[in-house]
């Protein structure tokens, strides 16, 4: 059982400027979502799955990926430290 944890920029319509960051979660081929409640411009996004440091809120907003990423780690594996 593998399970990926993989942040993106989720937009409505391909043509937005902006989207929200969300985390796709992905176990056995079948995916569940979780969002940040964050809205940025898809120009600040880079395909690494962080946000570009030309961003004035860069740093906050990339923790807050890594701290989504670890709390969903802490709960599909409560027994390993992460």
């Amino acid at each position: 059982m593998k399970i990926t944890y993989t942040p993106y920029l989720k937009k409505k319509y391909s043509a937005d400027k902006f989207g929200t960051i969300q985390i796709r979660r992905t176990e056995n081929r079948k995916s569940t979502y979780f969002t940040l409640g964050v809205s940025i411009k898809s120009k600040f996004w880079l395909k690494t799955g962080s946000v570009s440091s030309t961003h004035p809120n860069y740093i906050d907003i990339n923790i807050n990926i890594e701290d989504k990423i670890n709390e969903l780690k802490t709960k599909d594996f409560p027994n390993k430290v992460v």
